[in-house]
């Protein structure tokens, strides 16, 4: 496997690309069913809510940490699942509705769209230029994200300088989203295996840890048609990073890298305090870094976990 190295002093997206150059989505059905059916020894105990947003009735569980009623205020992670999923499965898939309550935050996990009645498809969430009904019907999920926020609020002391986003493929690129069209909502996002979906700049700086395998078929890596069902044209992490690295005023020649195992995290700081962290797995698919090995025979790195780096990154940023 070819290895890469940071090579600064390149200009704006050209130069991120070279960053990130390596060798070398939705899930296609059966990695939606497979790939994330391993869960933690005790699964996270989830507690429905519903909102009204956009004259739809919407649901979202949440995992509530043991001292969520204090009154000191609560930071708040929202993961979106990946398309054709739903949030139960997702959140039983990986370690962040336990980690996050282990840190005091509340673990969020909407529910994306499906066709009515429901049928065979799964979930979507409509992230620009995927994915699925929630595409295809205009589906306001970025106002979605906002109601759900506010009913929050009401139910909860939440911390509105610490809210996060976060989630895996088409749920990924919801995160990018939000991050994009409204960073005023938002303290950081944390995409695992997805790209941006909307073009255009960010409406402001907002701090990014991005997680991309290299092995990737559904996302690809540089960008293209991947394996998935949805035949997206996805952006390239270069381009999916680039805006943001733009408006954080990151610096390429002060970027360091470091290697644990397959892992490689870039770092690049921002004198505005919004920086950015990319992890490449080198060994990683369209999976969760850390995640218990499932069914589906799907590439995993185990050199970090996710849940506890993207985690790390928030506790570090606030919105000032």
């Amino acid at each position: 496997m070819k290895r890469i190295d940071v090579i600064t002093n390149a200009t704006h997206l050209t130069m991120l690309a070279t960053l990130l150059l390596a060798t070398l989505a939705l899930l296609t059905p059966a990695q939606a069913t497979d790939a994330f059916t391993a869960s933690e020894a005790v699964a996270p105990q989830l507690e429905p809510r519903w909102v009204v947003t956009s004259g739809l009735r919407r649901r979202y569980w949440v995992h509530v940490p043991p001292d969520a009623m204090r009154t000191e205020p609560s930071p708040v992670v929202v993961a979106f699942h990946g398309g054709l999923g739903n949030a139960p499965n997702f959140a039983d898939s990986n370690s962040l509705a336990h980690a996050s309550a282990a840190r005091g935050y509340l673990a969020v996990f909407p529910e994306g769209t499906r066709r009515r009645p429901p049928g065979t498809q799964g979930r979507t969430w409509n992230a620009g230029n995927c994915c699925g009904v929630a595409m295809q019907e205009n589906v306001n999920d970025v106002q979605f994200f906002r109601d759900l926020l506010n009913a929050l609020s009401r139910e909860f002391s939440v911390d509105p300088d610490r809210v996060y986003a976060t989630g895996i493929s088409n749920g990924a690129m919801m995160a990018y989203r939000i991050g994009l069209e409204a960073p005023e909502l938002l303290a950081a996002i944390a995409p695992v295996a997805g790209a941006r979906g909307v073009e255009g700049a960010p409406n402001g700086p907002l701090p990014v840890v991005a997680f991309h395998g290299l092995l990737d078929q559904n996302i690809p890596f540089h960008g293209g048609v991947g394996i998935g069902v949805s035949g997206t044209d996805f952006f390239s992490q270069a381009e999916s990073i680039g805006p943001f690295f733009d408006v954080n005023q990151c610096n390429l020649a002060d970027s360091t890298k470091d290697v644990s195992g397959e892992a490689i995290r870039y770092e690049m700081p921002s004198p505005i305090g919004h920086d950015i962290h990319y992890w490449l797995l080198q060994d990683g698919g369209h999976t969760w870094p850390g995640q218990p090995a499932g069914g589906g025979g799907a590439a995993i790195n185990q050199d970090i976990d996710a849940s506890e780096v993207m985690l790390d990154f928030f506790d570090a940023h606030h919105r000032p």
